[in-house]
């Protein structure tokens, strides 16, 4: 249970806001996938007992969250893993700000906090996965990417997490016949 918990807080580091207007308390991701959502939507049911709402928006799919159990008990764990991040956490947040490159064999997370990614530099070089950060500016726009190279940083890696996101779908095909305890049935996928 805590460690879903620790999935959604990275899911909402990334692509979450956590707002409180005056005795609202909510807590929103968004995703162009709807399947994503609705794997989300079924997460949050079984790690928190609710219902949470799911809207349409323009280009995307809004989970809605309005409990304020819930939005204080994420609130901290996002400062608090952000410190001290875990592999749940990191996993939720690649699936939130992650993209995998399979012509580069290239894992990168891309975040505006400098200092989350080195913690999560750190987390990876204590488990001996070499990672890279870089700035990136566009116009005015500044934010920070993590990225990890080669064959056996990833496959290190993804003993390590086990992204849900749809768009991870070629990272589990590269990597199908080295992964320990695969978890492919999550994404529909079959071994050869």
């Amino acid at each position: 249970m805590l460690t879903l918990k620790h999935y959604l807080a990275g899911v909402v580091k990334g692509d979450g806001y956590i707002s409180t207007r005056s005795k609202d308390y909510e807590v929103k991701i968004t995703d162009r996938n709807r399947d994503y959502i609705e794997t989300l939507k079924k997460l949050v049911e079984e790690a928190c007992g609710l219902t949470p709402k799911i809207i349409k928006e323009e280009n995307s799919w809004r989970l809605r969250i309005y409990r304020k159990e819930i939005h204080q008990e994420l609130t901290y764990l996002v400062k608090t893993l952000s410190m001290k991040p875990d592999n749940y956490f990191i996993t939720g947040l690649i699936d939130a700000e992650g993209d995998y490159n399979s012509k580069k064999r290239r894992l990168r997370i891309t975040n505006k906090d400098l200092e989350l990614l080195l913690n999560i530099h750190q987390y990876l070089e204590n488990h001996r996965i070499a990672s890279c950060i870089y700035r990136r500016k566009r116009t005015c726009h500044i934010w920070y990417a993590l990225e990890i190279y080669g064959y056996m940083n990833i496959r290190t890696m993804l003993n390590l997490i086990r992204p849900i996101h749809p768009r991870f779908k070629s990272l589990y095909i590269d990597f199908l016949p080295t992964l320990r305890g695969w978890s492919g049935r999550l994404l529909g996928l079959k071994r050869p």
